[in-house]
């Protein structure tokens, strides 16, 4: 029964994983296992500048149109127009910038495994080398 239990807490959040169109990526160094909805956008609203070790937050998105769009939805509550929106407002007003963006699963992915402390996307397809960065459980 204990093997049943620990086993539903490590299948669990890659369960509610699959559910989305996207899986969160960070570079190994990066000292968290997972994350809630909450502390992803405080992350990509550039809310939230360090990790836990102190070491700096660095994330990055990717450009593919539908996938970004189910990320600002399930993790802003936003449509894409209204997160971009949110940015020229941070950017008009000089209190931060948006991410960089990658164009594609692959650069995001090579950006991740090269960047300390680096954290993004990719679609639910993408081909994941775990020895080169980690996923990121959503809460």
């Amino acid at each position: 029964m204990a093997l049943v239990t620990a086993l539903l807490f490590v299948i669990a959040p890659i369960a509610r994983a699959a559910q989305y169109r996207f899986v969160l990526v960070a570079n190994r160094s990066v000292p968290v296992e997972s994350l809630d909805r909450s502390e992803v956008s405080d992350i990509f609203l550039s809310q939230e500048a360090h990790w836990s070790d102190g070491s700096v937050v660095k994330p990055v998105t990717l450009r593919t149109a539908e996938v970004r769009e189910e990320f600002a939805k399930v993790i802003h509550g936003k449509d894409d127009l209204q997160l971009r929106k949110h940015w020229q407002r941070q950017i008009f007003t000089g209190r931060g910038s948006p991410p960089p963006e990658r164009p594609s699963d692959e650069a995001l992915l090579d950006y991740v495994a090269r960047t300390p402390g680096a954290i993004g996307y990719v679609s639910a397809n993408a081909r994941i080398d775990s020895s080169s960065v980690k996923v990121v459980a959503l809460r």
